[in-house]
C-alpha cells in the first residue's frame, strides 16, 4: 500500500494485521517537509514497523516506539492549546462590544429618566397654577380644593408628553388622493401617552359603555364623538385643566414622531408587528394599552388597537393653510385615525385618513386627550 505523506509536524495513521493477532495501530509523525510513500515490513508477530521511502530513494524508518507517540501527542495538545487561544480572544471581543453597548444603553437610561422627571416637574407647575389662569389658558379658573375622586382621576391620567412644536410633511406621496402630502407647522401641544382607558372613562362618568369590558386597561370603546366632547366637558370641571381632542394635524405630527421623527410608515417602526396591535396579532380583539412599546415621542398605541377621534370635520386637505390647521369649518363626518385591532397595514399607517359620523361608536373605536400649550 502507499499513500503521501503531509507537512512536517502533521500526525498519519497506518494500520496493519498480522496474521492470527489482534489488529494493530503504527502512529508516525512526518518530520520532514517532504512527499512519498510508505510500505510496512513484518518483523515479528506481535510488531511492525513502517519504512517511508522518500522520493529521492532515501529510506527513513518510523516506527511505534514511545518517543514517537510522545511527540503526536504533543502535536495534538498543540492544536487544542491554539482553539483554545483562539475561543478566549473571541470571547474576549464579544464581551468587550456587550460592554460598549452597555455603556450605550445606560447613557440613554440616564437621559430618559432626567427627561421624564423634567416633564413630571412641568406638569405639577401646570396642575399648580390652576387657580391662577384664566379661561384664555391651558386651565381653567377653578377651586383647587381637591378631592378623592379627583386625585384618583389624576392618578388615572398620569404626565403627558410634550409635544415640540415644528414643521412637517403631512400627508403622503402615492397612496390615497385624500393624503395629498403638503407642509404644516404646529405650536407645541401636550398630548396623553395612551389612550383613555375603560378605568379614565368609569372614573370621570360612572359607566363603562366598552362592549368587550374583560380588561379595564384596554382602550374605551364605543364612544361616540359627542360622547367624547361630554367626557373632556366632565374631565375639565373636575380637574380644571382645558382638555380636548387633538387635531388631525397634532395627531399625524405626534404619530411620526416630531422632531425626533425616524421616517417610519407605522408609528415608533417599520415593523408593524413590534409596535401594533392589528389583525395578525390582535387575536381579533382590543389589547390593554402600552404593551407595545412607544414611538420616538413616547406614545403608545398610535398604531393599531382602536382607532382614534380627532377634533377635525373630515375633508380635502386645505392646502392653503399652513400653521395650525384645523379642518373644515362645517361637515357631516369626523376625522378618526391610528386603524384599529381589525385592520390590515394600509391601514395602519400613520398618513392614512378614515371618518365616521359624530353620533357613531364601534367597538374599535375611542380615543386620546391633548392639551393647548401657552
Amino acid at each position: 500500500e502507499s499513500f503521501n505523506l503531509l507537512s512536517k509536524g502533521d500526525a498519519a495513521y497506518y494500520w496493519t494485521s498480522t496474521i492470527g493477532k489482534s489488529l494493530q495501530s503504527v502512529v508516525f509523525v512526518v518530520m520532514n517537509n517532504v512527499k512519498g510513500y510508505a510500505k510496512q515490513e513484518l518483523n515479528r508477530e506481535s510488531f511492525c514497523s513502517v519504512r517511508c521511502v522518500l522520493k529521492n530513494g532515501e529510506e527513513g524508518a518510523f516506527d511505534t516506539s514511545e518517543s514517537l507517540i510522545k511527540k503526536q501527542d504533543w502535536y495534538v495538545s498543540q492544536q487544542r492549546k491554539l482553539e483554545i487561544d483562539q475561543q478566549i480572544l473571541d470571547k474576549e471581543s464579544f464581551i468587550t462590544s456587550l460592554e460598549k453597548e452597555k455603556a450605550i444603553l445606560e447613557a440613554k437610561l440616564t437621559q430618559e429618566k432626567a427627561e421624564f422627571q423634567l416633564l413630571k416637574k412641568e406638569q405639577s407647575l401646570l396642575l399648580g397654577n390652576i387657580s391662577n389662569t384664566t379661561n384664555s389658558g391651558v386651565m381653567t379658573n377653578v377651586s383647587t380644593v381637591n378631592s378623592p375622586k379627583k386625585e384618583r382621576v389624576q392618578a388615572l391620567l398620569g404626565p403627558f408628553v410634550k409635544i415640540e412644536g415644528g414643521t412637517f410633511q403631512m400627508g403622503s406621496v402615492g397612496y390615497d388622493s385624500d393624503e395629498k402630502q403638503h407642509k404644516v407647522q404646529l405650536s407645541t401641544f401636550y398630548m396623553q401617552p395612551t389612550e383613555v382607558s375603560q378605568e379614565l372613562y368609569e372614573a370621570v362618568m360612572g359607566v363603562n359603555p366598552s362592549e368587550n369590558k374583560s380588561n379595564k386597561l384596554s382602550p374605551v370603546t364605543n364612544v361616540s364623538w359627542e360622547d367624547c366632547q361630554v367626557f373632556i366637558q366632565k374631565l375639565k370641571e373636575l380637574t380644571g385643566m382645558n382638555y380636548r381632542l387633538p387635531t388631525e394635524a397634532e395627531w399625524e405630527y405626534a404619530a411620526k414622531g416630531g422632531q425626533r421623527s425616524k421616517g417610519f410608515p407605522y408609528s415608533g417602526s417599520i415593523a408593524l408587528e413590534l409596535v401594533a396591535w392589528y389583525r395578525e396579532n390582535s387575536g381579533l380583539a382590543i389589547n390593554p394599552i402600552s404593551v407595545k412599546p412607544p414611538n420616538e415621542l413616547g406614545l403608545y398605541d398610535m398604531t393599531g388597537n382602536v382607532w382614534e377621534w380627532c377634533q377635525d370635520w373630515y375633508g380635502e386637505y386645505d392646502l392653503a393653510i399652513y400653521q395650525n390647521p384645523q379642518g373644515p369649518e362645517i361637515g357631516t363626518r369626523r376625522v378618526r385615525r391610528g386603524g384599529c385591532f381589525n385592520d390590515v397595514s394600509n391601514s395602519l399607517r400613520v398618513s392614512f385618513r378614515q371618518s365616521s359620523a359624530s353620533k357613531v361608536n364601534r367597538n374599535d373605536l375611542g380615543f386620546r386627550l391633548a392639551i393647548s400649550y401657552h
